[in-house]
């Protein structure tokens, strides 16, 4: 059969899709005997443990001769074997973070090529991907070719210190060289920092010569003129990284970055969150993947459609709920001034309600720090992602302190990190569904720390009410960082906007039946107060 990729393969009569949150039918596997089956609720219409097959044939490019090609997904729900030409390349899980296959030796560069990947609806992956929504399965986002010099940049990170005026400092870029092939080269690497308007702000050269990997940093100092990026003004400028053989250019590519500083300051009795030195009432919403056609794939016009409305409705703020989204949705929220808490695809909620205990088991440890490696290194130089979050109901545990360090590690130690389960591993103050009362006895802080309530109104079948009171609470606080989130899952439904009038997001939305769809909803919205005055870099590659 043909199938349009990317699509849920549910959604084109293929098996059943599955809601769940930690009841009935509850998790995916329990023990029998010492080992695991699928439970019966899940299996429907097809195998216990559903397997599909995508096959499709392609032609290289004739330019692509000696050039390293690889293979990349954006996401696949929830284990993928790629073969090539019948060959074995390799495996990836972790359904919403990207993985790449480097299939040089596999392809034909004048023959017509094969690709099979077979796609596991269940794998042990699953365990950390138990969040409440419709449970789909399939290749759900983008997969596409890269073609690369054979030593070529894998990865650039772009970070920058900005003076207390906002307006001047300087910006790093740390460049990743890949030479596995360990061939002895030596090229040139030209960094060119552009302005709104394609103005040069400076450009630096630097070479490389080996035979082995290696990282560059080009730095630009003094800068000046510098126009800060904000939700309110989301000023981009655009690096430009070109690799060249002597004089000629072998690799360029381009990525959107803003200047902007988002700090925790802990000031006597008050906990803030400021950006750009000012004060900031973070509203918004959490949000899911659910599409009427095509589940959990989200096309272009959705998410324009998303954050079109969001900005309409005066929502300034999106939790990525509870995975990290698509590259071009960050694209979205840098171009169209959104911040972001971007969510590492950590959630065992149900698994840790049988006793399985996770986060706290060391043999889950790297599958922990795994997802949460991928997506910061993705995701690293969108200005949109000014916070990081760990997952979601996962329980406290050991394997949370092993991801907060891999976050600090991988962002120079600014990258500001939330987890509502474990105070121990988060930066900031974080609850669940408090009442006007509770958030109100916060008002300088939750765990001496900024208070951010993650979830705090949910509308699944029900009114959306008190939103007034919060707010009140909210914005009668002295500067103490408030954030709230009001829930309507889209992997629950499709929700109606936010009101203009109200001043947190709001959504409704009603439970589908049983396989049923119904169209995309935002989720949880959030908000917060703090007091006071890319596209992305390449993907983390799997080989």
């Amino acid at each position: 059969d043909n199938i349009r990729v990317p699509l849920s393969w549910e959604m084109a009569g293929y098996d059943t899709p599955v809601y769940t949150n930690e009841g009935n039918p509850g998790y995916p596997f329990t023990p029998v005997n010492n080992s695991w089956t699928t439970q019966a609720n899940y299996r429907s219409n097809c195998d216990a443990n559903p397997l599909g097959y995508y096959r499709r044939t392609f032609t290289l490019p004739t330019d692509w001769n000696d050039k390293r090609v690889m293979v990349h997904f954006d996401g696949a729900y929830s284990a993928i074997a790629v073969y090539i030409n019948g060959k074995y390349v390799g495996y990836s899980q972790g359904a919403n973070t990207d993985a790449e296959f480097d299939i040089t030796d596999f392809v034909s560069q004048t023959d017509e090529n094969n690709i099979t990947v077979a796609c596991f609806r269940w794998s042990d992956g699953s365990y950390l991907e138990g969040q409440d929504m419709w449970h789909l399965s399939g290749i759900h986002r983008d997969v596409y070719l890269v073609a690369t010099p054979k030593v070529f940049i894998s990865d650039h990170y772009i970070h920058s210190s900005l003076n207390s005026n906002y307006t001047s400092g300087s910006m790093t870029v740390d460049l990743t060289i890949d030479n596995r092939t360990k061939s002895s080269v030596e090229k040139n690497i030209k960094v060119e920092l552009l302005d709104a308007t394609g103005t040069s702000k400076g450009t630096q050269t630097i070479t490389y010569s080996g035979s082995s990997n290696a990282t560059r940093t080009v730095t630009f100092s003094n800068l000046s003129g510098l126009t800060p990026w904000s939700a309110e003004n989301p000023y981009l400028y655009t690096v430009v990284v070109s690799q060249l053989d002597g004089t000629s250019e072998e690799m360029v590519f381009s990525t959107k970055y803003g200047f902007r500083k988002v700090e925790v300051v802990h000031n006597y009795s008050q906990r803030q969150v400021l950006v750009n030195g000012k004060r900031v009432f973070f509203k918004g919403v959490n949000t899911q993947d659910t599409h009427p056609l095509y589940g959990r794939a989200i096309d272009l016009e959705t998410m324009m459609k998303d954050v079109t409305l969001m900005k309409q409705a005066n929502v300034n703020t999106v939790r990525t709920s509870h995975y990290p989204r698509q590259p071009k949705m960050y694209a979205l929220f840098d171009a169209y001034g959104l911040y972001c808490m971007d969510e590492a695809d950590i959630e065992c909620h149900g698994a840790n309600a049988q006793g399985f205990g996770l986060s706290a088991s060391s043999t889950w440890t790297s599958a922990y720090v795994d997802r949460t490696e991928r997506m910061v290194r993705r995701d690293r130089n969108h200005p949109s992602v000014v916070f990081y979050s760990l997952g979601n109901e996962s329980g406290s545990g050991s394997n949370f302190g092993s991801t907060y360090q891999k976050v600090k590690d991988l962002t120079n130690n600014e990258g500001i990190v939330h987890y509502e389960a474990d105070a121990t591993h988060s930066d900031l103050g974080s609850s669940m569904y408090p009442s006007v009362d509770n958030v109100r006895s916060s008002s300088s802080g939750l765990n001496s720390k900024p208070y951010f309530i993650c979830e705090y109104a949910h509308a699944m079948g029900n009114a959306m009410g008190r939103l007034k009171d919060y707010w009140n609470v909210i914005e009668s606080s002295t500067g103490r960082r408030r954030r709230a989130s009001s829930t309507a899952q889209p992997t629950q439904a499709r929700s109606s906007p936010p009101t203009a009038s109200t001043i947190g997001s709001r959504a409704t939305t009603t439970r589908p039946q049983a396989a049923t769809m119904k169209p995309r909803s935002w989720a949880h919205s959030l908000t917060m107060v703090s007091q006071h005055p890319t596209a992305s870099g390449r993907r983390s590659s799997l080989r």
